[in-house]
């Protein structure tokens, strides 16, 4: 990752990969989960993920 970002105010998170790198859905939603925080939903390139489980999952 190459930067990261949390809007207390608002709940939410964004994250930007450094060029060339990139991690699938689950793992971000994982990795979130693991820090404390419950996501609701991801949002990569449009396509939204909404957990490990979810059918409108993005491509990874």
């Amino acid at each position: 990752m190459d930067r990261i970002g949390f809007d207390l105010n608002t709940g939410q998170g964004w994250v930007a990969f450094a060029p060339g790198k990139k991690a699938s859905p689950q793992v971000l939603w994982n990795t979130i989960e693991g820090t404390g925080f419950t996501p609701t939903r991801i949002i990569i390139d449009g396509d939204v993920y909404t957990g490990p489980t979810s059918n409108d999952s993005a491509p990874n």
